[in-house]
């Protein structure tokens, strides 16, 4: 926290405007919090096989929305980690 002073916070905050505030205030209790609600209430209820599986998927299903959605450029090295985390998830689920 002592590095994080220097960058003098207090001036930082009092600049911004309100669309930034409320993205602050979206972002942290409902996109963040929430989501970790959620997937802990989720666990709970699989078999731990599935929730690795599932939280393999996470990086994965960022990498499709951000081509998909944002309209990125994903490399082969992307796509390439992207099968081996598929293929994790697939030898995972075998029994």
């Amino acid at each position: 926290m002592i590095p994080a002073l220097f960058e003098q916070p207090n001036y930082s905050l009092s600049i911004i405007g309100w669309n930034e505030w409320l993205a602050l205030i979206w972002y942290g209790p409902f996109v963040t919090a929430l989501a970790f609600i959620f997937w802990y209430a989720g666990i709970k209820r699989c078999h731990v096989s599935t929730a690795a599986a599932l939280s393999g998927m996470m990086p994965f299903s960022a990498l499709l929305l951000s081509v998909w959605l944002l309209g990125e450029q994903a490399g082969w090295q992307q796509w390439l980690g992207g099968l081996l985390v598929i293929l994790g998830m697939v030898l995972i689920g075998r029994e």
